[in-house]
């Protein structure tokens, strides 16, 4: 079901070879599947937002259930813990207007580069890749530690962990949004004309 292994999108590499164009996204658009000349095969994996869900009995519920939350198309976007006992989001991510563009919605936020990664998808992956996937591994490897906390906090008085929780994922939150304005203003130089 990988769109970007159809040999429609190899083009010659100037020594009697072939490798794949820089255009080869996952995710090409009607128009470019007809002028590449490729059959659309599998269902379109973008959406507006989801999450995985952690369920874990062993924690008190306001730690043990967390939403791995994430805005846009799930392969390019940053999925963020958020922990059942949180009491308040980002305003960043409250803001969902489809028709108008908002700079301080992290879905249009997210949505600009995830169209800009069309420029040249090939090479500006794994641009974002290199500042996506350390903050998530970061999520991830610290998730221990801050479950640890958290449960402390709650022995203590249970608002206590909710409280350390939600300022926790509102900072989360607004990390994402700037990481995603610098990568769109990154890739924006970086590909401008067809460069990079």
């Amino acid at each position: 079901y990988d769109m970007t292994l159809n040999p429609a999108w190899l083009i010659p590499d100037g020594k009697g070879g072939f490798v794949k164009s820089m255009l080869t996204t996952p995710f090409p658009s009607k128009e470019l599947e007809d002028l590449v000349g490729i059959a659309h095969h599998r269902n379109v994996s973008q959406g507006g937002y989801g999450f995985v869900s952690q369920a874990r009995s062993w924690l008190p519920d306001p730690i043990g259930g967390v939403y791995w939350f994430y805005l846009d198309n799930q392969y390019m976007t940053t999925y963020i813990p958020i922990y059942a006992g949180v009491q308040e989001i980002s305003p960043l991510y409250k803001t969902r207007d489809l028709a108008k563009f908002d700079e301080n919605s992290a879905h249009w936020i997210i949505d600009f580069v995830d169209n800009l990664l069309h420029l040249k998808w090939q090479a500006a992956i794994k641009d974002l890749r290199a500042v996506r996937d350390p903050l998530e591994a970061k999520f991830f490897t610290t998730q221990a530690d801050i479950e640890a906390e958290a449960l402390d906090l709650h022995k203590k008085a249970p608002e206590l962990a909710k409280d350390f929780l939600t300022k926790l994922t509102k900072s989360r939150m607004e990390i994402i949004v700037q990481v995603y304005r610098d990568l769109r203003y990154y890739l924006i130089t970086k590909y401008t004309n067809s460069s990079g």
